[in-house]
């Protein structure tokens, strides 16, 4: 379930993930340094990370192989 109202928009798994994806885009990054650089860099929880990750992954637009992040292009 993904909140549409009452969320602090910094901390929205939708705002993250797009936030991880134009990153992503920007620059390559492996798994670790998105879960442990991200929430020094945005002043937020590993776990706010984790489950934006886990987001970005259940809708299948990243891929993460041999601690690799990929972005998954659209068809």
């Amino acid at each position: 379930m993904i909140p549409n109202a009452g969320c602090d928009p910094k901390i929205n798994v939708v705002s993250l993930g797009a936030f991880i994806i134009n990153k992503l885009k920007v620059q390559s990054l492996t798994l670790d340094e998105l879960v442990f650089g991200l929430p020094e860099e945005l002043s937020l929880s590993i776990d706010h990370i984790i489950l934006s990750l886990d987001w970005l992954f259940i809708i299948n637009a990243i891929t993460v192989s041999s601690n690799k992040v990929t972005i998954n292009e659209a068809n």
